[in-house]
């Protein structure tokens, strides 16, 4: 019996009181005190600068990685005397010679290979009317193929009354399948 009553007034007495949890009681201890001593204000206008001087740092070593490494691409790739172009190979299946199709890509030997935009020289030489489909790639370190396929004509359009002559290559208009 006697433990019945002991416990019985433990429980009682844990019932009576407020029980809060480990942060609220925590926050109901804690004192905000600002202390404004020479001594600490030197030492937060410390802390400040320290702060200051670590951000300023890590953003000058992050702009001296990138400066750094823009730098060394441009080295390898854009002034590196192995990356120009020494070798052009043109692939083609028709009447247009090598130097009509190098006049319309506006390449020549001696160019920095990573330089040339193949999708540009691509759209220059589709430019030509007697061209159907073109490739360009490029093989590193020093070589550039270019694959042209040529339009088949399977007609010559002649006007002599509007001065078309026919079979004339000046002023003739031949006529692909499409």
């Amino acid at each position: 019996m006697q433990m019945k009553r002991g416990w019985a007034w433990l429980m009682r007495s844990i019932g009576n009181r407020r029980i809060h949890s480990h942060k609220r009681r925590m926050e109901m201890h804690q004192l905000d005190v600002k202390v404004n001593s020479r001594k600490i204000r030197k030492i937060r206008h410390t802390r400040r600068w320290a702060g200051m001087i670590k951000l300023t740092a890590l953003v000058l070593l992050i702009a001296g990685v990138a400066v750094s490494m823009r730098w060394v691409y441009q080295k390898i790739f854009f002034e590196n005397s192995e990356f120009r172009l020494n070798r052009l190979a043109v692939v083609t299946d028709g009447a247009l010679t090598e130097s009509d199709i190098v006049r319309a890509a506006r390449i020549r030997l001696g160019m920095n290979l990573m330089e040339i935009n193949l999708v540009s020289v691509k759209e220059r030489i589709l430019e030509l009317p007697m061209v159907e489909t073109a490739a360009v790639t490029r093989e590193l370190p020093d070589r550039l193929i270019i694959e042209v396929a040529e339009r088949v004509p399977v007609a010559w359009l002649a006007s002599p009354r509007h001065g078309i002559p026919p079979r004339s290559s000046a002023n003739g208009f031949l006529i692909d399948k499409e």
